[in-house]
């Protein structure tokens, strides 16, 4: 006997107590609605959660096009209160994909945790029956429950009959559009990764550039140092020939300075001793002045006692008027005893002695 046809679905688990603690099945290509409201797929009872919350989509991708799973579970969260898939926000009218095993939270966390939301469900994969029916719920554990769907869902028709072309088609289409989302997702991380490695490529490449403009330069550098190490060596000992001829200059310069120390010392003292002899001479010459002044007085009355012997020598005796001639002739003819004669013949010698003088 063959074994039955199997098919995977979704499971939503509930994790809390809202929701009457049931689960609900998800196959291939159905969309659950999640919210307050009673028009609602999956009916949540609680203010935290807005009448039409989300929706929960499945769809299993073909062998062909499957990467890492098969399971493609699609969240859309259409209402205003918070939605999490495993801890993540979603925005408003934002789509996240989620996988087996993540968490679906409504509304914001309680006081218990973060993890404990006002509703929350576990993605869990399931494998059922035959397509064409619906599961029991005794196959499931007794945990599936079976809920009328509205009459506007797409899927409604979908259990208890094979699918017809235009529901495979609709079907492969929107796998094909979540393969593509999926493709063009990884395409727009894998271009965000490429710009990555593409600005550290060129902050590398600048990198290096740097490098490589401060290894040329060092290396022009060696190169001219290199050059330069002869010439550096001729420098350094014509800087010594100038240096020893410096100390020789500087040891000349110093006895030169002081030998004119000593010469100016010399000066200096001879000067000192013609400035000394200057003025013993000027003292002199003043002395001389002044006894040549006295002199001159003496002689200018001895000449006028001589003009007035001269004009009275008629008058005056022998011996007056030949008072010359006693000191060119021994003073025989002149009276030694005579005191005028004396006088007379010292003034007139004293007279002579200072006109030719």
């Amino acid at each position: 006997m063959d074994d039955p046809p199997t098919a995977e679905a979704l499971l939503l688990v509930p994790l809390s107590s809202e929701g009457d603690g049931k689960a609900w099945l998800i196959r291939d290509g159905e969309t659950r609605s999640i919210g307050r409201k009673a028009e609602c797929d999956i009916v949540v009872n609680a203010d935290a959660v807005s009448g039409h919350h989300c929706t929960v989509g499945l769809n299993l991708l073909s062998p062909y096009a499957r990467q890492e799973q098969k399971f493609v579970i699609t969240v859309r969260n259409i209402g205003r209160s918070a939605t999490f898939v495993d801890g993540s926000r979603l925005e408003a009218a934002e789509v996240r994909y989620a996988r087996p095993g993540e968490v679906l939270n409504l509304g914001r966390p309680t006081s218990q945790g973060d993890q404990k939301c006002r509703a929350s469900f576990r993605f869990q994969s399931v494998v059922i029956g035959d397509t064409g029916k619906r599961p029991r719920e005794e196959a499931l554990g007794g945990i599936v429950a079976e809920i009328p769907r509205p009459a506007h869902s797409s899927t409604s028709n979908v259990a208890g009959k094979a699918l017809g072309p235009e529901q495979f088609a609709a079907i492969r289409q929107e796998e094909d559009r979540i393969k593509l989302e999926a493709t063009e997702r990884s395409l727009r991380r894998a271009r965000g990764q490429l710009q990555d490695y593409r600005r550290r490529m060129e902050k590398l490449e600048r990198s290096n550039s740097k490098l490589k403009d401060g290894n040329d330069e060092l290396t022009v550098r060696v190169r001219v140092l290199e050059a330069m190490a002869p010439t550096k060596e001729d420098a350094l000992v014509a800087i010594e020939e100038a240096a020893e001829l410096w100390s020789e200059d500087r040891t000349r310069l110093e006895a030169e300075a002081a030998r004119c120390g000593d010469s100016v010392r010399e000066a200096a003292s001879e000067l000192e001793a013609a400035t000394r002899a200057k003025e013993d001479a000027e003292r002199q010459m003043r002395a001389m002045r002044q006894m040549l002044a006295k002199y001159s007085a003496v002689a200018r009355e001895a000449n006028q006692v001589y003009g007035d012997c001269q004009n009275k020598n008629e008058d005056l005796p022998p011996q007056v008027s030949e008072c010359r001639r006693p000191k060119d002739e021994g003073d025989a003819s002149v009276p030694r005893d005579d005191e005028a004669n004396k006088r007379a013949r010292c003034s007139v010698v004293e007279v002579v002695d200072l006109r030719y003088a």
